[in-house]
């Protein structure tokens, strides 16, 4: 099964989110249609991609999921305004990125890292950069040509903030409609003393 490690936002946050996600598709008309967009319900930060994991394995990966989760605590992140992998010129992926604080964040992708690498998964070799993604490119021959993204006419100066308590795993599934996620297991995230 295709399984990733990710956090959802918040109520609020998420309702902030796909606002967004509207006003760059509608901001970009006829360009959006070079875009596949993330549903509304499939928004979430993802921490890591594991691909195909079988059974015992996973299970091996979750009871470490449970040890690390005692020793982070939970965390606010401030997300903020548009832009894409690998850039906004030449856009692959469209993203909210994250923008404070960021340490708590990453030193949780490095702690998954860790364990991930322990069960023989290779470490990421661009990184780690976190975001929301609102869409990815189609591939197309003249993809280049037709999709340039003019964004600047869009006001996408809202701040948004959002909690996070808990680590999710879940499968990917692939229907033609789109991928759905189920969720697998949570982690929750030791509280605050």
């Amino acid at each position: 099964m295709r399984v990733f490690l990710a956090i959802a936002l918040e109520t609020q946050a998420h309702q902030k989110a796909t606002a967004l996600l509207e006003t760059v598709r509608m901001g970009l008309g006829p360009q959006s249609k070079c875009f596949r967009w993330v549903k509304p319900e499939n928004l979430h930060i993802t921490l890591k991609f594991l691909g195909s994991v079988e059974e015992q394995k996973l299970q091996a990966i979750k009871d470490d999921m449970h040890q690390l989760v005692t020793q982070h605590r939970p965390f606010s992140l401030r997300l903020q305004g548009l832009d894409a992998f690998p850039n906004l010129k030449k856009p692959r992926v469209l993203y909210i990125p994250v923008l404070e604080p960021r340490m708590p964040i990453l030193k949780l992708y490095r702690d998954i890292e860790a364990i991930i690498n322990h069960h023989g998964f290779e470490s990421d070799s661009k990184g780690y950069t976190p975001h929301l993604t609102l869409a990815r490119s189609i591939e197309s021959r003249d993809r280049d040509k037709i999709c340039t993204l003019d964004h600047t006419q869009m006001n996408l100066q809202d701040t948004f903030v959002s909690g996070f308590s808990e680590i999710i795993l879940f499968q990917s599934i692939t229907y033609a409609e789109g991928p759905v996620y189920e969720p697998l297991d949570q982690f929750k995230l030791a509280p605050a003393f």
